[in-house]
């Protein structure tokens, strides 16, 4: 393939929408390109070309939630793939646009000849790169002028603002400027199990009864913002009806510090993806001390001997000593505690304590060292996958009415 006019159109100062009809007569394929955020961002097809999922994409200037499922089943998306879509006779090469070693965005390429696959990786990397390299300029030179709230919001998450001050130039006037103390919610879009799940329904649904959430879409999760209790229940509703993973962010006292909290969202999704979670909505707070413990996981070799034995021996003998020993810590020593938290009777746990103190010669902790003590039988159990019990079940009461969570 000669892709000399297309290099010559980008080296001449070609925008965007000139360089993508160029790849698309070279590609003989409709092109379609998204931002990080799904937005579409320019696009060629033939006067003839008709295709539902790419008109409405067109029309409603944004990627549907189906596709961004199905592109989540990809997540690192490495190399291209292909998808097929409802509605649509022909497939998709899906494939990121990468500059300076980041992804900023998505190439679509409709697969209207069922040739795409023919045309060699490096070929199509040398398009790829000269339409990322093209996008970027694009994007710097339209920063300062961004004017919706979805690209600002991206452009925070994605760590493009230097400093709090430019930042709040660019709220200036918008909705973001008035957010106090709202949730940042995070509906994981990759759920494969029921494929005929009803995308369009949820979207629908998210558009009338969430519309003051300001839902927009950010690598492959849908983002939204909570003010009360009432939309918080009704998010819980749709998690069950669309069976999809939500996590609750605990209350945002400064939008400039949304990717942090981003961050430790997507650290709870990870970790209710692995341990394959119930479709509900899930609270950060909930799982502070599991990950808070996440990070020390891999130091195990700070566990003292003692424990290390008694972790050995569990796994062994397929006893229960370290739990016994870490609700015994926890509760103060309570053997009543103990036993209500193991759904065991009280002379189960008299007994276990019994047999930890002769056979590993361990005494009851005393307050300078309870805290190590509760840490390496924390590590311990995590190694176990008996993580559960660091997971705090809380009701969406508590959540948006305790003020010890700092929530309104």
């Amino acid at each position: 393939m000669d892709i000399s006019k297309l290099i010559d159109a980008f080296l001449c100062g070609e925008d965007l929408d000139e360089l993508i009809k160029v790849s698309s007569t070279l590609l003989q394929c409709p092109l379609l390109i998204l931002d990080d955020a799904f937005h579409v961002v320019a696009y060629y097809k033939p006067e003839d070309f008709h295709d539902v999922p790419f008109d409405a994409t067109i029309n409603s200037k944004k990627i549907s939630y189906e596709v961004v499922r199905n592109l989540n089943w990809q997540p690192k998306m490495e190399r291209p793939v292909f998808l097929t879509i409802e509605e649509s006779p022909w497939r998709r090469r899906v494939s990121t646009l990468q500059s300076e070693h980041k992804m900023i965005g998505y190439l679509f390429c409709i697969d209207v000849n069922g040739s795409l696959e023919t045309i060699s990786d490096d070929d199509m990397h040398k398009i790829e790169t000269i339409l990322a390299k093209q996008f970027l300029t694009q994007i710097e030179n339209q920063f300062l002028s961004t004017n919706t709230e979805e690209e600002i919001l991206t452009h925070l998450l994605d760590g493009n603002y230097q400093n709090s001050t430019l930042f709040r130039m660019q709220i200036s006037n918008t909705w973001i400027e008035e957010m106090d103390d709202m949730h940042l919610a995070m509906i994981d879009l990759s759920n494969n199990a029921n494929l005929q799940m009803p995308y369009r329904s949820l979207e629908n649904k998210l558009e009338t009864e969430l519309a003051d959430t300001h839902p927009f879409l950010y690598q492959k999760n849908l983002l939204l913002f909570l003010h009360d209790k009432r939309q918080a229940e009704l998010l819980e509703k749709i998690a069950r009806e669309f069976q999809v993973v939500i996590v609750v962010s605990n209350a945002i006292k400064d939008i400039y510090q949304l990717a942090e909290t981003y961050q430790q969202m997507n650290e709870v999704m990870s970790l209710l993806k692995t341990k394959g979670f119930s479709a509900k909505v899930h609270y950060i707070e909930e799982y502070r001390l599991r990950m808070m413990l996440d990070q020390l996981k891999d130091r195990f070799d700070l566990v003292p001997d003692v424990y290390k034995k008694i972790y050995e021996y569990d796994k062994e003998n397929h006893t229960v000593y370290c739990k016994t020993l870490y609700y015994y810590e926890l509760k103060n020593h309570s053997v009543i505690e103990t036993a209500q938290e193991l759904y065991a009777h009280r002379n189960t746990i008299v007994y276990r304590l019994r047999k930890i103190k002769d056979m590993f010669n361990i005494e009851e902790a005393h307050e300078s060292e309870k805290f190590i003590r509760l840490i390496s039988l924390g590590l311990c159990l995590i190694r176990m996958n008996e993580d559960d019990i660091f997971v705090d079940c809380l009701h969406t009461s508590e959540i948006f009415e305790n003020e010890s969570y700092g929530f309104n």
